[in-house]
């Protein structure tokens, strides 16, 4: 999970996104140190908060490039 590395890509103290999200600072401190579970509520409020999708925070760190990923996997399926 990826909540804390999209917070700091934003450049978004936690308790703005807490705010933001309408969840306890707490709430999402437990969520991005994995203390605590998420619901789908909880992750979506968050990735709204963030500006970005669901998935993108499970998945996908914001500091690299995946874009060469996706275009290579792409070739790769591609038929000569």
């Amino acid at each position: 999970m990826y909540i804390r590395e999209w917070r700091k890509f934003r450049r978004m103290k936690m308790e703005v996104l807490a705010q933001r999200a309408n969840l306890a600072v707490g709430t999402v401190s437990g969520i991005e140190t994995g203390k605590k579970g998420y619901t789908r509520d909880s992750l979506e409020a968050i990735a709204r908060a963030l500006s970005t999708r669901p998935g993108y925070l499970l998945e996908f760190d914001p500091n690299v490039d995946h874009v060469i990923t996706i275009r290579l996997s792409e070739n790769l399926e591609s038929p000569l």
